[in-house]
């Protein structure tokens, strides 16, 4: 590994291409495949502010509201 600065774009490119790869390659459920975009876009988001909420990176990504996304994981069985 080394100390290169990656930008952003490439970064983001990177991780939703990887994204995609596994919800592809294990042909995963919503559950998972919402959890790995939320692991994205949390990335990405603490990549622009490290400080940045759980609440305001949903705000931000989501056409949905922070205890709406909570949710989805109490409602799974």
């Amino acid at each position: 590994m080394t100390d290169q600065h990656v930008p952003r774009t490439a970064l983001a490119t990177a991780l939703n291409s990887g994204a995609d790869m596994l919800e592809r390659e294990l042909e995963l459920g919503d559950r998972d495949q919402d959890l790995i975009n939320l692991m994205v876009n949390a990335t990405l988001a603490r990549l622009d502010d490290p400080t940045v909420s759980f609440d305001d990176m949903i705000g931000d990504n989501f056409d949905t509201l922070p205890h709406e996304v909570r949710g989805w994981w109490s409602s799974w069985t």
